[in-house]
């Protein structure tokens, strides 16, 4: 179909397909029409907990089969699914998953219209992003360069790389300048959440680390804090100057509201496979530039760099340091990074591709 129109289609069903290549794990929403198009979507539940999900869409599909849907109102569906299911998918792993049949809802729209989803959601907004290399976990000092050496190799315009908790920010930050110099941006998750609470810090203290580390320049801090306390969040941006980041871990826009009512991260960093796309959009319009989070496989990569084209106070995007197959099989060409830079992807939909190939080599069993 054409951006003219389509006409409505039937849901005939609603299924999960789960996706192993070593030790990650992915798990597809599939969506599938009375036609030949189907929506494809990614919930990150699949990287930790793929076993769980199947149920959960599965009480979502209960509910969408045999509908007739307007494929030019997946915002509508969704706002039905929402009410319908508001006592157990408002937050966490139920709305972590509806993330998920949202995005196939998307998709099948795009490829429904024969557009790309960033355009049904009124973008693109930027002729280009940059792009960061994430890195995941906190790696020791020498692992930690060869990891950025490469990542600038292939392109990136920096890397967002984990701090060990026993390492000092602003050493760490100025060692990499040292020998990378001031070009390549960098972003530091410092994993608050994660640290042993005799070794998290308190605002003071994150507030001394971060004025030690602002000579060194970092795009942004990342968790520096416990997830635990919006106004201390916001109170250490009032101790500094550098960008405080958070927010990857909530399911959605109800998760994030008390957080950008505080003004606690001056960078939320949504998660279009976990808070859903609508939801990244409605971060960005009340909480300022964002960096969407991006640590799922290739379809849920695609739906972060879409939202990012269609929100227009994105700062970075960034991709999985390590993609592995789970990842490239799935975004095919839709991802290719260009002097350190995305552009808007043109396919219909997501762009994303999964091939009954792929499927039976890399099914979770």
């Amino acid at each position: 179909m054409d951006d003219r129109g389509a006409a409505l289609m039937r849901v005939t069903g609603v299924t999960t397909v789960l996706l192993r290549a070593g030790d990650s794990t992915a798990a597809i929403v599939e969506l599938r029409t009375d036609t030949e198009v189907t929506g494809l979507g990614e919930t990150y539940a699949g990287v930790f907990v793929p076993h769980t999900v199947p149920a959960i869409v599965d009480r979502f599909g209960a509910l969408l089969t045999g509908r007739r849907i307007d494929p030019e109102d997946p915002a509508g569906e969704l706002r039905r699914l929402r009410r319908e299911t508001a006592f157990w998918a408002t937050s966490g792993l139920g709305a972590g998953v509806l993330a998920g049949v949202e995005a196939a809802l998307w998709d099948l729209a795009g490829k429904a219209l024969g557009m790309p989803v960033h355009r049904l959601l009124g973008g693109p907004r930027h002729e280009r992003l940059p792009v960061l290399a994430t890195g995941g976990p906190s790696r020791p000092a020498g692992e930690l360069y060869r990891t950025v050496e490469h990542h600038l190799g292939q392109g990136f315009a920096g890397v967002r790389f984990g701090l060990d908790h026993g390492d000092d920010l602003a050493e760490v930050l100025g060692s990499l300048r040292e020998r990378f110099g001031a070009g390549p941006e960098l972003a530091v998750d410092c994993h608050g959440e994660m640290r042993e609470p005799s070794r998290r810090w308190d605002v003071a203290t994150a507030a001394a680390a971060l004025a030690a580390a602002a000579p060194h320049r970092p795009l942004y801090v990342e968790e520096p804090l416990a997830y635990d306390d919006p106004a201390a969040y916001a109170e250490l941006r009032t101790a500094t100057d550098l960008l405080v980041a958070g927010g990857e871990r909530l399911a959605s826009y109800a998760e994030f509201a008390p957080w950008v009512r505080a003004g606690a991260f001056g960078v939320p960093q949504p998660d279009a496979s976990w808070a859903g796309v609508t939801d990244v959009l409605a971060v960005a319009a009340g909480g300022g530039r964002i960096a969407p989070h991006s640590w799922s496989a290739g379809v849920g990569a695609l739906q972060n760099v879409h939202a990012g084209f269609a929100a227009a106070t994105t700062l970075t995007l960034e991709l999985p340091a390590t993609p592995g197959p789970l990842r490239t099989e799935l975004w095919g060409d839709a991802v290719a990074v260009r002097d350190g830079h995305l552009t808007p992807p043109e396919a219909p939909g997501w762009g994303a591709v999964l091939t009954d190939e792929v499927r039976e080599r890399y099914a979770l069993r």
